[in-house]
């Protein structure tokens, strides 16, 4: 069963900074609640900060999983980081809608 906090995402998407020992913290307490009730994995989408990233690794007992957002380290450093799955979420569609829009709209300018 894969898990997830929104904690780090929902600050992210207000505007706030979500990478905050504080809120790292709380995940890995979250995390911790998951696992005894038998989750297999923690997502915490939202998180971008490498040193962060690296800390929840090590204190979670769980595979971790993140979400690249558009200001994340690369894929290689988030692994060296220690997480265990990268989602992409929506961002490739959106990339792709936004050049396809560009392009439709020089055809038609």
């Amino acid at each position: 069963m894969n898990t997830r906090t929104d904690i780090f995402l929902l600050r992210w998407k207000a505007g706030d900074n979500p990478d905050q020992q504080a809120l790292v913290d709380e995940a890995v307490g979250r995390a911790e609640t998951y696992r005894e009730a038998g989750a297999s994995c923690f997502f915490a989408p939202g998180l971008r900060d490498p040193e962060l990233v690296a800390r929840l690794c090590e204190a979670v007992a769980l595979p971790v999983n993140v979400l690249m957002l558009p200001d994340m380290v690369s894929p290689a450093e988030l692994a060296g980081a220690g997480v265990a799955r990268i989602s992409w979420g929506g961002w490739p569609w959106r990339d792709a809608m936004s050049g396809l829009e560009k392009a439709a709209g020089e055809l038609y300018a």
